[in-house]
């Protein structure tokens, strides 16, 4: 429900219905664009802002503009992009350049303690495991340098205060 449905035409059982804040605050939003329009004077604009904070009931906040026209709804804000969590590829990704440095020890202490006939073996095994935790560190590089991009231009788009 919009929030400025509290003004919308109701029943009269629908208007008997307690307000809420959210059909308070529409109301007074209402209001405000009425004496920024020139229709409500500041005494008029008190007494009924003081009025839709105190109403109980939907009929009373109706009273409030019931001489006043209906005033365009203001357009919605758009939602914020959802920034996704860590998804199944970062998480492997983060698992496989762990996975990557871990075995790239032990090919290490391989090396070392075996001999000349084990060194092909095992350079092509740590080739192959600097292979998979190279592109897995690129791409947990690239997740952050995009999330950084996005970042930046939300905060670009937020409206300054002078």
């Amino acid at each position: 429900m919009h929030p400025s449905d509290a003004l919308a035409p109701r029943s009269a059982t629908a208007l008997q219905q307690r307000a809420g804040d959210l059909d308070r605050s529409a109301v007074c939003d209402q209001l405000s664009a009425h004496f920024a329009a020139g229709r409500l004077r500041d005494d008029e604009l008190d007494a009924r802002l003081e009025a839709a904070v105190h109403a109980t009931t939907l009929l009373e906040l109706r009273r409030l503009t019931a001489d006043l026209p209906l005033v365009d709804r203001p357009p919605a804000a758009p939602l914020p992009p959802v920034r996704p969590a860590w998804t199944v590829l970062d998480v492997v990704a983060l698992l496989a350049v762990l996975g990557c440095l871990g075995l790239a020890g032990l090919l290490m202490l391989g090396l070392a303690v075996g001999g000349a006939g084990q060194v092909a073996v095992l350079g092509f095994l740590g080739g192959s495991v600097a292979a998979v935790g190279g592109a897995s560190l690129a791409h947990l590089a690239h997740r952050g340098w995009a999330r950084s991009q996005a970042a930046a231009a939300r905060e670009a788009q937020r409206p300054r205060i002078a």
